[in-house]
């Protein structure tokens, strides 16, 4: 696993938590259940929580399972503890990705002629929404 480990260890009610930072800076997601998710910058685990930002807000799930931590496919199920578990899946967003699975979803999507570019973008997105 090529994952940023050991970028800190936290504590809460007397535990240890391993926080871990996924090494991509933007990331595509897939989920079969919940079609509100699209795009995932600074993705972070705490023990048995994922979060990220979309661009326009935080989102955090308990996990369930971990189906892979491959940084560049990265897989889990959420827990079933608050509501239906659903299965997501995090892969390096790419130009080709941004092109075919991403731009059409969106209201204006932008042509970039680099991943430094879309890369850029969608930081910019993400620093204007907060």
């Amino acid at each position: 696993m090529n994952t940023n480990k050991g970028e800190g260890t936290m504590q809460h009610n007397g535990e240890s938590y391993e926080q871990e930072r996924l090494p991509h800076p933007v990331y595509f997601v897939e989920s079969p259940q919940d079609d509100s998710v699209l795009v995932a910058l600074d993705v972070q685990r705490l023990g048995d929580t994922i979060s990220w930002q979309d661009t326009t807000k935080e989102r955090r799930f308990n996990i369930g399972e971990v189906i892979s931590q491959d940084p560049n496919d990265y897989r889990f199920k959420t827990s079933a503890e608050f509501g239906d578990a659903a299965d997501y899946r995090l892969t390096e967003m790419t130009l080709d990705t941004y092109r075919l699975a991403v731009k059409p979803r969106l209201i204006n999507g932008r042509n970039f002629n680099t991943k430094e570019e879309m890369v850029a973008a969608f930081k910019e997105a993400q620093d204007n929404a907060w």
